[in-house]
């Protein structure tokens, strides 16, 4: 939202449009509605008298620090519908780059958690079969496979205990 947002006002701006005029018309356009609220006050805002850049420092959960500073810096040298666009730019590029890494880590995720379930279901119902094999033999097992057969026990009987360390976590 903010970057389309960006994106018209700056265009609205470039066009001759006053601030106050550009953000009212820019606030039925708005789909969402709680951007749609931050957008009419910060317009309420200017019309009471406060900067465009001060107005939106109220919302830094909305608008970065680098976001007001550039409109500040724009609103100072009279350049605000080129910071507007390059800001616009920088957001795109921003939300682009997120998209991206959000991707990238949708195949490890599913990986890591798909290894898991299988992880478990080895530990709790392979393992243990192979646990009589191993009592018959009756010999010293190396630790690794004692640990993997103290793992199978301990899932098998405790398995309620994961939900509670995820939950934890």
């Amino acid at each position: 939202h903010v970057a389309v947002t960006t994106r018209q006002l700056a265009t609205l701006i470039g066009a001759g449009f006053p601030l106050v005029s550009a953000l009212d018309a820019l606030a039925p356009q708005t789909k969402s509605h709680g951007f749609k609220k931050i957008i009419t006050q910060i317009k309420d805002s200017i019309v009471e008298g406060n900067s465009f850049a001060q107005a939106l420092s109220k919302y830094p959960t909305t608008f970065s620090s680098l976001y007001v500073n550039m409109v500040r810096a724009g609103e100072t040298s009279g350049t605000l519908e080129i910071v507007l666009d390059r800001l616009a730019d920088i957001t795109e590029k921003q939300q682009a780059l997120m998209a991206r890494i959000q991707t990238a880590l949708a195949y490890p995720m599913f990986m890591l958690v798909f290894g898991t379930i299988v992880l478990f279901v080895l530990l709790i119902y392979i393992v243990p079969s192979f646990t009589s094999i191993f009592a018959d033999m009756h010999q010293t097992l190396p630790a690794p496979t004692r640990l993997l057969i103290f793992l199978g026990d301990f899932f098998k009987t405790y398995w309620w205990m994961i939900f509670i360390i995820l939950g934890m976590i």
